[in-house]
């Protein structure tokens, strides 16, 4: 039995709806009774009953609440007679489909009322106002004269600039 999982795209995002294929060929001369599809996420497909020589083509839309890579580890299963024995054998994966977080719009960031200058989305209005300071970096032009550190500045006889968690990618 040969089973080929392709995905329409090869990437989704949260919540949209992805079209799948399935194609289960069963090159035997016996009938292949009861398969499903089993993926680690998402509940069991249940498939028909796959004649002798036959090949079926399943198409369906694949809906995701989760972002990462599916399907994870997919098998194709048949449980005949009865449940009392399974069969199991690999999906083969055409390609697989990346599951992308779904984005939200964000407003402006509030101005804060108890501070009266804002340089950009970050208030600069007194020393560390953007969390802890990690260091001093040179100073560059442009730089407020508020956030030089006046002692290495005159350690280093040249200014040098305050950096705050904010900042630490400068």
């Amino acid at each position: 039995m040969t089973v080929d999982w392709q995905c329409e795209s090869e990437r989704g995002i949260e919540g949209d709806a992805v079209p799948v294929s399935l194609a289960v060929r069963n090159p035997l001369f016996l009938p292949i009774p009861g398969l499903r599809l089993r993926t680690h996420h998402e509940a069991d497909v249940h498939l028909a009953t796959l004649a002798a020589r036959r090949e079926i083509r399943c198409e369906w839309s694949w809906t995701h609440s989760m972002r990462g890579v599916y399907p994870q580890s997919p098998r194709i299963c048949t449980s005949f007679p009865f449940g009392l024995w399974e069969a199991s054998r690999a999906v083969n994966l055409r390609r697989s489909l990346i599951v992308w977080p779904r984005t939200l719009p964000v407003g402006a960031m509030p101005a804060d009322a108890d501070r009266e200058a804002i340089y950009g989305n970050v208030a600069r209005v007194k020393v560390g106002t953007a969390g802890d300071l990690l260091g001093v970096r040179p100073y560059r032009r442009g730089d407020s004269p508020r956030r030089i550190h006046w002692q290495q500045s005159a350690r280093h006889d040249r200014p040098r600039r305050l950096r705050d968690a904010r900042a630490c990618r400068d």
